[in-house]
Parts: structure tokens; C-alpha cells; sequence
């Protein structure tokens, strides 16, 4: 707790080929872990990760055998604690998502919301932020280009998207496709013409979309009960 990480670099991040222990994920990595909100994120960059850039892996209770060191850790339930700071950072050409909230039992900090701030998320081939089974989370400004799906809100109500610029298929992109004859350079299952297709936004889970900018995309936002 308490801790602050700035202008990091973590890159192509790998599964572990043995768990020590059944309950471990370290055959699910993301290059920056996060198992408690109490702490902030600063200007960090995940690169490359063979599964996701950031993970806020929340649970109901500290981990062992942290848990055993004070009393107040061993009655803390981290998913409910508001998150310190997690702004400026950078997630990039990942195999699943760049900044995600599950699996786990989900963030969900009570009283202020948690804050994702000028989050860059781009070239991951699911979602550019996966926010699920979680509620009171605030996407604020940022860039998310070049995923699957930009952002995308599952069985997460009180959530809120504001001043974002979501990118489909960027120029860039689809230049750098053309160039080695691909159809895409991180999505395998769409076909090349759908990408620059702008989908409908269907809302069912009370969030909240101000100022945002859209273009060019499958799946711009993703909402879902």
C-alpha cells in the first residue's frame, strides 16, 4: 500500500510454464499486477504482454500470508478501496486486454469513484480497457485505438466514459497492414472491410458517455448487463 510506480517500462510479459501454487494466475500475466488500489500508477508503459498490460485482480480479502502481518490487513477487503491515482499510463500490443478488471471479484471502490485518467491503450487484440463485474469506475480523456473492442463495460453499473477519442482502425494501422499484406496486425477473427464499420452503441447498464470521440471502429463502446 502506499506506493507509487512512475514511467516504467514493462515489456513482452510471458505465462509462467509451471504454478507453484493451483491458486496462483501467473498463467494469465499482465505486466502490471494489481491487487490492491491503494497505491499509484504514473506514466507506466506495458508492452508486448502475452495476456494483459494492467489487471486490477481485486479480491475480497488480502492474500496470504500478507494477511497475517497486522490485523488491519487481515480484515481489509481491497476491492472496495478507493483507488489512489492511475493516470498517464500506456498499454500496447498485448494478446488480450490492455487494462482490465477481471477475473477477480471486480473493483469496487465505495464513496469516490476510481479514476482511470488519460489511459493510452492501443494495438491489444480485445479490448483497449475491460472493465467487469465492477461499479463506481470514471474513464476520463485518454486514447484507445486499434483493439477489438475501445472500451468495454460488462455487468459494471455507475460507470462513466468522458472527453475520450476512440479510433477504429487508424490510417497508420491499416498503412502498416497493407504493407506486409495482412488483414490486421492484432485481430484474427474480423475481416478486414468490417473494421472500418462504426457499430451501434447500446446502453443497458447506466453509464454515463460525455464528449467522447468516436471513428472508424467495430466496436466503439461495449456496454452489457
Amino acid at each position: 500500500m502506499d506506493n507509487t510506480f512512475t514511467s516504467n517500462l514493462a515489456s513482452v510479459t510471458r505465462d509462467a510454464i509451471t504454478l507453484i501454487r493451483p491458486e496462483e494466475t501467473d498463467d494469465t500475466p499482465s505486466s502490471f499486477w494489481l491487487t490492491n488500489p491503494l497505491n499509484s500508477f504514473i506514466s507506466n508503459v506495458a508492452a508486448g504482454s502475452e495476456h494483459s498490460g494492467f489487471w486490477f485482480e481485486m479480491a475480497s480479502s488480502v492474500r496470504a500470508p500478507t494477511n497475517t502481518l497486522s490485523e488491519e490487513l487481515s480484515e481489509m477487503n481491497p476491492s472496495i478501496l478507493p483507488l489512489t491515482l492511475f493516470e498517464d499510463n500506456t498499454a500496447h500490443s498485448c494478446m488480450e486486454h490492455g487494462v482490465k478488471t477481471y477475473p477477480g471479484v471486480g473493483l469496487e471502490p465505495e464513496g469516490e469513484p476510481a479514476v482511470f485518467k488519460n489511459t493510452k491503450s492501443y494495438r491489444n487484440r480485445q479490448s483497449g480497457v475491460f472493465i467487469h463485474n465492477s461499479r463506481n469506475i470514471n474513464v476520463e480523456s485518454g486514447i484507445f485505438a486499434d483493439n477489438l473492442i475501445g472500451i468495454d463495460i460488462d455487468r459494471s453499473p455507475t460507470c462513466s466514459i468522458s472527453d475520450a477519442t476512440i479510433i477504429g482502425y487508424s490510417p497508420e494501422y491499416r498503412a502498416l497492414a497493407e504493407k506486409i499484406n495482412a488483414h490486421t496486425l492484432c485481430v484474427s477473427a474480423v475481416s478486414y472491410d468490417s473494421l472500418s464499420m462504426l457499430c451501434d452503441l447500446h446502453s443497458t447498464n447506466h453509464a454515463i458517455y460525455t464528449t467522447s470521440s468516436i471513428s472508424r471502429t467495430l466496436i466503439a463502446i461495449w456496454v452489457a448487463n
